[in-house]
């Protein structure tokens, strides 16, 4: 494995750990603020901060950084990165006055279903990976 490819998959790593943190951090604001927060939420920051954890470990252990496995932290990071705009817009909205709350709230929802496609892709992306680092551990 080249020092290249080192570097590509710890950069990613470290990448996708940054944005899933604020992906979670904007997620306990948004529950925070509504009263009546979905559990879907507390759902997905949950499975955000599996993936976190996944990052951390793939930092931590040079073994893990291989180029399949930077490739799918770099779709990760992308999917993510979306998510983390869409929610960050959502979250901003809870600020906003009535009539642009309203606005972004009935945006929001029309977005539902794209958070629901993004989150869906991460789980693939961390379950591809989990099997990476299972197969380079034995």
């Amino acid at each position: 494995m080249s020092g290249l490819e080192v570097l590509g998959a710890l950069s990613g790593a470290v990448q996708l750990a940054e944005v899933a943190f604020e992906i979670v951090k904007l997620l306990s604001i948004l529950c925070s603020k509504l009263h009546d927060a979905p559990a879907s939420i507390a759902k997905r920051a949950a499975q955000i901060q599996h993936l976190v954890a996944i990052t951390q470990l793939i930092q931590q252990n040079p073994t893990l950084q291989t180029t399949i496995i930077n490739s799918l932290l770099t779709n990760c990071l992308d999917k993510a990165n979306e998510l983390r705009e869409i929610i960050a817009k959502a979250t901003a909205s809870l600020d906003a006055g009535k009539i642009e709350r309203y606005w972004k709230a009935f945006s929001a929802a029309i977005k539902e279903s794209r958070i629901s496609e993004l989150c869906q892709s991460i789980e693939e992306e961390k379950s591809a990976l989990i099997l990476c680092i299972a197969s380079v551990d034995s």
